[in-house]
């Protein structure tokens, strides 16, 4: 939706004068730039074997011209080249618009370990639009390997259960 308003010269300095009649009024109109770029949730939990993680990046307003917004990674308790292969980039959203996905992958490694994370950043846009006041989104992976270890038995018979009872005194 474009923004209108007014601006009048009253008074200048250094011997010039204002110009009679409309001379000293401008009609100013501000068309878009109010298209919101921003994430398409609060944050993205992905399992480590998962391969990517999706981040959607979202467009509100009139989206009637070509937008595009830089990204980043920054690191977390997730390490780039360890847990993730982090990076820069830009989205371009195209006239109409409303969607675009950053695929982040995702290293599934060996190692037992608990949740980690990192973040998303957008950085700066070009064209019709602004970034939302949320700038950054926490990508979370989840764990494929168990960080406490798992015990298992290693013979396939049947072994007997007791059952233990507590045998309280009055």
């Amino acid at each position: 939706m474009a923004e209108v308003f007014t601006l009048t010269l009253t008074s200048v300095d250094g011997g010039a004068r204002v110009a009679s009649g409309n001379g000293a009024v401008a009609t100013i109109v501000v068309r878009g730039n109010d298209d919101s770029i921003a994430f398409g949730g609060a944050s993205v939990l992905v399992r480590e074997d998962a391969g990517v993680a999706a981040v959607v990046v979202t467009r509100g307003g009139d989206r009637d011209d070509t937008a595009t917004v830089q990204w980043r990674t920054v690191e977390g308790s997730a390490g780039d080249g360890s847990d993730f292969r982090g990076g820069v980039g830009e989205v371009v959203f195209g006239p109409g618009d409303i969607a675009k996905t950053i695929l982040i992958p995702i290293i599934d490694d060996t190692e037992p370990e608990f949740l980690e994370s990192f973040q998303v950043q957008l950085l700066s846009v070009a064209g019709d639009a602004v970034i939302s006041a949320t700038d950054m989104i926490t990508v979370t992976i989840m764990a494929s390997d168990d960080a406490t270890g798992v015990f298992g038995e290693h013979n396939a018979s049947p072994q007997p259960s007791i059952a233990l009872m507590w045998a309280g005194l009055q």
